[in-house]
């Protein structure tokens, strides 16, 4: 069977491939998130903004789909940044641990979320690497770093009580002192 309209796929190939030539030697490249710039201080990153990492539904995060990433920034300005590392949104209220009750939505519902053990926090950001053991009840764990302008790397994981990782924080809430 032959395709129907043979001269608007050629159409749409060769706007591709003039496209591709243009992009094709950067789309590749990392797209760096900004922080501490102030038009945007304090921010949140989201797993969805890790590299080559795919955790884009609150499904995902639910589930606890025991994934980690990093994210590639480029710090504005030189300073010191607060990193505020969670699994559930802060609107949510629940600790790093908790589970979350099955919830209705306009096409369906969202599965219950499944509790993890989380002991631990950790965070390498630059030269920066910091750990901190967390109460049962936390539901964040905060760390302060000194940053030098420029590009760098944030990677963060939450630990079991063995000191294994288990899962990335899905959110960081970053904030830039003045």
């Amino acid at each position: 069977m032959g395709c129907k309209h043979p001269e608007m796929v050629e159409k749409l190939r060769t706007k591709l491939d003039t496209w591709w030539k243009e992009v094709g030697e950067i789309a590749n490249e990392p797209q760096r998130v900004v922080i501490g710039h102030a038009a945007e201080n304090p921010m949140m990153l989201t797993a969805c903004e890790w590299l080559d990492v795919f955790i884009d539904q609150q499904k995902q995060v639910r589930r606890a789909d025991l994934k980690n990433g990093w994210w590639e920034l480029e710090v504005a300005e030189e300073g010191e940044y607060e990193f505020e590392l969670r699994r559930w949104p802060r609107g949510t209220g629940l600790s790093l641990r908790d589970s979350l009750p099955a919830t209705p939505v306009t096409d369906g519902e969202l599965e219950k979320g499944i509790p993890l053990e989380i002991t631990t926090a950790r965070i390498r950001i630059g030269r920066f690497f910091g750990r901190k053991k967390l109460p049962k009840n936390a539901n964040h764990a905060t760390f302060r770093a000194r940053l030098a302008k420029g590009k760098t790397r944030l990677h963060t994981w939450f630990d079991d009580s063995r000191g294994q990782p288990i899962v990335g924080a899905y959110y960081v809430h970053v904030r830039k002192f003045s």
